[in-house]
């Protein structure tokens, strides 16, 4: 719908932008807007490296990233779509995008999956349904009200997540997060996994400092049986320099083999990415996280809830003490490194395709 209005806006010669949390989820609508322009039946300048769409007569539509506030400032809009805003500050739009829609009296819209209660978005959203002010309105939907989804898979959704973040992805509810990660009740214990039946994968959350007070390099070994159970193989951390968290990392690949090994693939740990990728024959996967750590912990979450997960027994104390104190605890690098290698098993397990594409300076991944 707002990829409609976006093209409609430009095409009357209007100043657009869709701006996202991050460029990723900014590419969807990207996407989506660009798919609508090649159906005009006239010429439309499409210019992915730039993110942006051209119109005749001026109008446009740029995709930004709110990651930097101060990059999005300086230009007059007539339009502004914050995509997933309520993952985006409050400053975001108040202080830098608000500005840009005043002189040339501007509109906005803000389409989000639910995230924080009683935040900036959600009381954006209690204007709308009051009323008080007659140029805020509001909506609600659920998934079921989409008629291009199958509300069967709706309905095995609910089965496997979490109840409150079902009610946030699906049922577009604002709901609290207070109580809802693990509970020891859910934890279940094995002498031995099956490791002859296991997708094994390895997940790697890397830490940048090697201070006592810094996060640290952790590792996750997470295997996946034929019934879909999940089973923590091993836990393993450290504070190490660069060299040394790649032996780190070859030593529990060369214990266990897992089928695929992710790590977190922004700034620094590009670099790591490619030296494991360079120096070993392991099928390594970049993740490049788009959402917070809680929604991305919120799959495993939702296992736990369920009885799905084994850990087995002697693994480190920590791993555990991180877990039930996640989200407010002081350390979360354990549940980071599960929730990526439940990310590339998840992947490995559908069978996505990974790329190895050789380059000037080693292969990269993609």
């Amino acid at each position: 719908m707002c990829s409609l209005i976006a093209v409609k806006a430009a095409h009357e010669g209007k100043r657009v932008w869709w701006v996202a949390p991050t460029y990723t989820i900014a590419m969807l609508g990207f996407r989506e807007a660009a798919r609508l322009a090649k159906q005009m039946p006239f010429p439309v300048t499409i210019q992915p490296g730039a993110m942006q769409i051209l119109f005749p007569g001026d109008g446009f539509i740029r995709y930004k990233s709110s990651e930097i506030p101060e990059n999005l400032r300086g230009e007059g809009l007539d339009l502004l779509i914050m995509d997933e805003a309520d993952f985006q500050p409050e400053e975001v739009w108040q202080e830098v995008l608000r500005p840009a829609l005043a002189d040339r009296k501007g509109a906005a819209i803000f389409i989000s999956t639910p995230n924080i209660e009683n935040g900036w978005f959600h009381k954006m959203w209690l204007l709308g349904q009051t009323g008080q002010d007659p140029d805020v309105k509001s909506w609600q939907f659920s998934s079921y009200t989409n008629p291009y989804i199958d509300p069967a898979e709706i309905d095995r959704a609910k089965e496997s997540l979490p109840s409150i973040v079902f009610r946030r992805e699906f049922m577009a509810e604002f709901v609290s997060g207070a109580g809802a990660r693990v509970r020891r009740e859910w934890l279940k214990y094995e002498d031995h996994a099956p490791l002859q039946d296991l997708k094994i994968a390895l997940g790697v959350d890397l830490a940048i400092s090697e201070k006592a007070t810094a996060d640290y390099t952790a590792a996750c070994v997470l295997g996946r049986d034929a019934t879909g159970n999940l089973h923590v193989l091993e836990v393993a951390r450290t504070r190490a320099s660069f060299s040394q968290q790649i032996e780190f990392i070859k030593q529990l690949a060369a214990k266990w083999q897992p089928a695929i090994v992710g790590i977190e693939d922004v700034q620094y740990q590009k670099a790591m990415v490619q030296q494991i990728s360079a120096q070993t024959s392991l099928n390594v996967r970049g993740i490049r996280p788009d959402r917070d750590k809680v929604s991305r912990f919120a799959p495993l979450e939702g296992r736990y809830e369920l009885g799905q997960v084994w850990h087995v027994r002697g693994l480190d104390p920590a791993f555990e003490s991180e877990l039930l104190s996640f989200p407010k605890g002081t350390h979360d690098d354990f549940e980071d490194a599960m929730s990526i290698a439940f990310a590339v098993l998840d992947e490995f397990s559908r069978a996505a395709p990974i790329c190895f594409v050789d380059s000037i300076d080693g292969p990269t991944v993609w």
